[in-house]
């Protein structure tokens, strides 16, 4: 048997001077949230108490010598951020922190004799004025209300400047990778990222390497400019960040159903009666689409532990001009565990597997733009070079102090994937030029694509020369 496809490798990045705040769409699966702590006359206020808080668990601060404080690497959702300090009133609003972006929110407090609480009622800036480029966000109320097809690949045609290559029909297509192109740039350029890591297929350059559970998706950000300098391209980055456990138990139980019989032909005149159609009246069609899936996220210890899993199943059966079976199974699992170890470490534990089997992929005779006919196509399914199969990460948040934060990363992803020849191998390939079809199928392949990767992001803010800097 043959082996083809690079091996991997272990990436190393070590990132300092404030490089990693300003957080960017396409590499992050978290925010930051900035505040400054002023009184009634605008003079600044060193060591006011700032509390982040809600479903996601709490976490807390003080203001430094210049009245800033800050919040690294903050799960996405709507927190309560509180400011307190002895002798004034103290000050709470809540914030809507999404992946990739920066918060930045002012506090005044006011004198009180007594004391006593203000909630403030505005909503979240929405200028980030930390961040450069040009990106659109989908967020999880968007991706459950407004109807798609259930993939990253269908969603890139409501992205400005980003042109997809098919349309997908209820789904039709999602049984392989659409190709795209964003604003110019080279498609080998594209950067995919799962939760913070990026995971572009080593081989198949710009494309991912594996399919994913949509109904899991919190939000996927697409970055079409500006990219982040931990990014080695400048083409367009796609960063889906998945859901978590909270304080109160969610879940969810989906279904999608389609048949052929939904369907009417709308065949053409000069197609009628073709030979190539083998009775049918009905030229590339959907055969059947199936798509299940549940979740369920929650807290094992309130305020400490939480989990969440999902489970997703796509059959996808479709028919070309010739009436050959093309039949896609998709079978998506995935794992998180985020534990707040103490007020200053998180630690969370993400685990996902994405297995696609494809009966009648397009093989020896479409590489030399012949019709494909029964024993010249490839059966797809997955190869995992080692243990644990899939993609599998650790991260750790530590907070030394107001001003130095440290996060690290590491990751290995367990994937490939095998062609297996639906013909007889003993027979060889044969080109028939004369009647223009091709007999017998290639060998059989075997991709392998480990990856290892470490990253490490240190972040320290100081006060100077008039500035805050970082």
């Amino acid at each position: 048997m043959r082996r083809y496809g690079s091996i991997g490798g272990l990436g190393l990045a070590l990132l300092v001077a404030g490089l990693a705040p300003a957080a960017f769409a396409q590499v992050s699966a978290t925010g930051n949230v900035y505040g400054t702590v002023t009184d009634e006359s605008g003079a600044v206020l060193p060591g006011a108490t700032a509390t982040l808080s809600g479903a996601l668990g709490s976490r807390s601060t003080t203001s430094g010598a210049n009245g800033e404080f800050r919040f690294l690497n903050v799960d996405h959702g709507t927190h309560k951020l509180s400011v307190s300090l002895t002798g004034f009133s103290s000050v709470s609003r809540d914030v809507t922190v999404n992946a990739g972006t920066n918060v930045n929110v002012p506090f005044t407090l006011k004198v009180a004799a007594v004391a006593e609480t203000i909630t403030v009622q505005s909503e979240t800036p929405i200028v980030d004025v930390k961040r450069t480029g040009t990106a659109t966000t989908i967020r999880k109320e968007e991706l459950e209300d407004v109807p798609s097809s259930r993939d990253p690949w269908a969603l890139m045609r409501t992205i400005p400047g980003v042109l997809v290559d098919r349309v997908n029909v209820a789904g039709s297509e999602s049984g392989q990778q659409s190709n795209f192109i964003g604003k110019g740039a080279d498609p080998k350029d594209a950067t995919w990222s799962l939760d913070g890591v990026v995971v572009t297929d080593m081989s198949a350059i710009g494309a991912s390497p594996t399919y994913f559970t949509y109904d899991s998706f919190d939000e996927v950000n697409f970055a079409t400019g500006g990219n982040d300098v931990r990014v080695a391209t400048g083409g367009i980055g796609i960063g889906l960040v998945t859901k978590r456990g909270t304080n109160a138990f969610h879940g969810s139980a989906n279904g999608y159903f389609t048949d052929d019989k939904l369907q009417s032909s709308n065949l053409p005149a000069e197609l009628k009666g073709d030979p190539r159609l083998r009775g049918s009246d009905k030229a590339d069609h959907t055969d059947q689409i199936g798509d299940y899936s549940v979740d369920l996220g929650g807290p094992i210890v309130k305020d400490k532990l939480w989990f969440y899993g999902s489970y997703e199943k796509n059959d996808i059966r479709i028919r070309n001009l010739r009436q050959t079976r093309d039949k896609t199974v998709l079978k998506n699992y995935l794992g998180k565990l985020n534990w707040q170890a103490t007020p200053s470490d998180m630690v969370s534990l993400f685990w996902f597997n994405g297995a696609k089997i494809k009966l009648g992929r397009a093989g020896s005779a479409a590489n030399f733009g012949l019709p494909n006919t029964e024993g010249t196509f490839w059966d797809q399914g997955n190869f995992y070079p080692g243990e644990p199969h899939g993609f599998s990460k650790v991260e750790w948040n530590h907070v030394f102090g107001p001003s130095l934060f440290l996060t690290a990363k590491g990751s290995y992803y367990s994937t490939g994937f095998t062609l297996a020849a639906e013909g007889d191998n003993s027979i060889p390939f044969i080109i028939d030029n004369v009647a223009g079809v091709a007999r017998g199928t290639a060998d059989t392949r075997t991709f392998s694509r480990p990856m290892y990767t470490g990253n490490l992001d240190g972040s320290y803010f100081f006060s100077g020369l008039g500035a805050s800097h970082s």
